[in-house]
């Protein structure tokens, strides 16, 4: 019997050139949030956790819950905006306020 591959490994050259592309994009062409988005803190800040707010349509409420978003990269890669603008979209789709989590960056806060 033969074995069918249902999966398929990557060429890393072509990964990192395409990864590379889309981020000359993005510095080419930087998004924007819409209008209608709201960066007003929902919660008081502890001072301790580093974060944006971003609510879409109202100004954003904590009395039906929020949205934590942490993004990924892996702890060696943030863009502000486009992090922003995903908050964003996840508070259009949930209606809630979004906390989009600033954590700390690789290699320069290495862990542990």
């Amino acid at each position: 019997m033969d074995l069918v591959r249902l999966t398929v490994e990557p060429d890393p050259s072509r990964v990192v050139d395409t990864i590379t592309r889309l981020f000359e994009q993005l510095a080419e062409h930087p998004r924007r949030l819409p209008a209608d988005a709201h960066l007003d803190p929902v919660l008081p800040a502890s001072g301790r956790v580093a974060g944006d707010w971003v609510s879409a349509g109202r100004p954003g409420s904590a009395d039906d819950g929020v949205v934590l978003y942490v993004h990924g990269g892996g702890f060696v890669l943030r863009e502000p905006e486009l992090m922003n603008l995903f908050a964003h979209r996840i508070s259009s789709a949930t209606g809630r306020p979004v906390f989009a989590l600033h954590y700390r960056l690789a290699p320069r806060h290495p862990y542990p």
